[in-house]
């Protein structure tokens, strides 16, 4: 009698239906499962905070919860910061759109890299120049939000408005990609012609920004702000 067990060679690699088993078609199955049932919010909360469950299953349980309050009562309650936790405060904070809870988050002194990453998502300019000017931790987190390529030219306005001490960082605005024009008019007028001439190349730097370079006292700030002019010819 010929044995009917299957054989491991005997099986076809070439699946039915073309479905990737990987951990973002769970995520998604997970998600489409906990919307049908009409799981609560604070039940996938307490799943979040729990840090005997695995990184996984707390991300897909935040990533399950669709309410901003509740997404900040996690950031402010959880506190196993050794095991992925700041990961998840991050995935939180990335739903979060309510300006107020990402004010308050900012603010808040839970960790100084959260608070860097808020500030990036609040969209009111006098907001963020309040924030930097009162925060005494800021000073130094400047660095590493100016370093984020996608910064908006409003939040490196308002570094240079609300940060007394921006001049130390200037390098790293003169060198963003999304320092706009009215901050570049600021240090085109700098004393030191190193500075005047990273305003002339920059990208954003407007017309009359660079007509007034074009008389700059210093040779080498001239001879570039001729030549970016001529890209307005």
């Amino acid at each position: 009698m010929e044995s009917s067990k299957k054989e491991l060679n005997d099986i076809s690699p070439e699946p039915k239906g073309k479905i990737e088993f990987n951990s973002e078609f769970i995520r998604e199955v997970v998600k489409k499962e906990v919307k049908r049932i009409g799981i609560n919010q604070e039940y996938l909360l307490v799943v979040a905070l729990n840090s005997e469950n695995s990184y996984f299953v707390r991300s897909v349980a935040l990533d399950c919860i669709e309410d901003d309050s509740t997404l900040s009562l996690f950031i402010f309650n959880v506190n196993d910061w050794r095991k992925n936790a700041m990961v998840l405060a991050l995935e939180a904070l990335n739903k979060i759109n309510d300006q107020d809870m990402i004010i308050e988050i900012a603010l808040s002194d839970s960790d100084y890299h959260l608070g860097q990453e808020a500030v990036k998502k609040i969209k009111d300019v006098e907001t963020i120049k309040t924030i930097i000017a009162t925060s005494k931790w800021y000073g130094d987190q400047i660095k590493w939000i100016l370093e984020d390529k996608s910064l908006s030219s409003e939040v490196i306005a308002a570094i240079v408005e609300g940060y007394e001490y921006y001049r130390i960082y200037d390098h790293l605005i003169l060198k963003h990609p999304n320092t706009g024009p009215d901050t570049l008019e600021i240090f085109a007028k700098d004393e030191f012609y190193s500075t005047r001439k990273k305003v002339a190349e920059h990208p954003n730097a407007k017309k009359d920004t660079l007509e007034r370079l074009a008389q700059d006292e210093d040779e080498e700030v001239r001879k570039i702000a001729e030549q970016r002019l001529l890209q307005f010819s």
